[in-house]
């Protein structure tokens, strides 16, 4: 008789054996199938109830924030548990039976769940049903293997998901920065009364600068630099609005003043006094050789001309910030021949080194002065490097955008 019971308990150990592992198989299928996460955490419900007899648990789970995922028999003790201070001190499986406060009172167990050093789970299990021969041990540890398999499948999910979104997200910015080139003028005039030259750098492949140069007529010209508040694709969605906005109206005011009042209340409008645009818009007559001029805000635009830099600074406050301009004050300045206005934003001035100090437009005009008399390219070209050798190892911090306008 003795006998034949240890042989049934050694078929029962066998059974139960078989079970949990079908249980893996089940999870393995589960996962190469697709299931949702909650198919999942079910299905790990089962285990534990039916194929590991446990009579209770909870497995919470780290998303945005620690969650109890499944919790089956001790709900109470469970919702008065802490993560981040009773739990994260745990990095190996911990046998509380004996632990001294009531915390984890109806566990005994907690298994950590760790993948490269990372706290992604913790299962707590109280109490199971275990025949004469099986081992605790070998149950603990074999749950320990099903929950990592779980938990780390689901994390490697959320990491797949995350990484085509990002890939999704990374193709739909890198349109939106082919887009954005295209608004940039790609080529600049050069004639008998005009050469312009120009450098473009967003900061983040899309960016809030925008300048432009747009024919009126045989005889007039208008070109400007604009500098958006902030940065990134909201700064870019802006800028194309605000270009749209500029060239549908340009030649359709004869006052600079009422010009800028129709751009600043298009900007208000659109933003609500959220955002602004620093702006500096010129138009340039070649009979008269004048330059009547609007800085809104920008920073200061240089004219060199007869050995002198002086700066175009008349204006008004920058756009968008209220509904209404309050004072208006355009500029107008007769242009020598060889005349060069430098456009410019602050990305520019504000460049820094490797010690914090910024260009600055003291650089800026010291560079003037020696490049003034060069080829408006040449002169590109050569800020460029000078750029570069005064940020040395330092990213730029913001969008850049030079225009550079000689006028013969």
């Amino acid at each position: 008789m003795l006998e034949d019971a240890n042989l049934e308990e050694l078929k029962k150990l066998v059974s139960t054996k078989q079970g949990r592992l079908d249980s893996l198989l089940e999870l393995t299928k589960a996962v190469n199938s697709n299931f949702s996460r909650s198919g999942l955490m079910k299905l790990f419900e089962f285990i534990l109830l039916d194929r590991f007899k446990v009579n209770s648990f909870v497995l919470f789970v780290h998303d945005s924030e620690w969650e109890a995922e499944i919790n089956e028999g001790n709900q109470e003790v469970a919702a008065k548990i802490d993560v981040e201070e009773d739990l994260m001190k745990f990095g190996v499986i911990q046998d509380v039976r004996k632990y001294p406060t009531d915390l984890f009172k109806g566990f005994d167990f907690i298994i950590p769940i760790v993948s490269k050093k990372n706290h992604l789970a913790y299962l707590l299990v109280g109490e199971m049903e275990l025949s004469r021969l099986e081992s605790l041990d070998q149950n603990i540890k074999f749950l320990e293997t099903i929950g990592n398999f779980i938990v780390v499948s689901l994390e490697n999910k959320r990491l797949f998901k995350a990484q085509l979104e990002q890939e999704r997200i990374g193709k739909e910015l890198e349109l939106a920065s082919e887009v954005q080139n295209m608004l940039i003028p790609s080529k600049l005039p050069k004639n008998e009364f005009m050469n312009l030259a120009a450098y473009y750098k967003p900061h983040s492949g899309i960016g809030g600068d925008y300048y432009d140069f747009i024919s009126i007529d045989d005889t007039n010209v208008a070109f400007c630099i604009c500098d958006v508040s902030g940065k990134g694709l909201s700064a870019g969605m802006l800028m194309a609005n605000f270009q749209a906005q500029l060239r549908s109206v340009v030649s359709k005011y004869d006052s600079l003043e009422q010009l800028m009042d129709y751009l600043n209340y298009k900007v208000f409008e659109i933003t609500g006094g959220d955002r602004y645009i620093t702006m500096f818009l010129g138009f340039y007559d070649f009979a008269n050789r004048r330059l009547r001029y609007v800085n809104a805000g920008h920073n200061p635009i240089l004219l060199h001309q007869n050995g002198d830099i002086i700066t175009l600074d008349d204006g008004c406050t920058i756009l968008g910030a209220f509904d209404s301009l309050p004072k208006i004050t355009p500029g107008e300045i007769y242009l020598e021949k060889n005349a060069l206005v430098v456009c410019y934003t602050d990305g520019l001035t504000e460049l820094e080194d490797d010690l914090g100090e910024q260009y600055g437009l003291d650089r800026l005009n010291e560079f003037l002065f020696m490049n003034a008399d060069c080829e408006v390219n040449e002169t590109i070209e050569k800020l460029k490097l000078e750029m570069d050798n005064f940020r040395g190892t330092v990213d730029f911090n913001d969008d850049v955008s030079i225009l550079l306008n000689r006028f013969f």
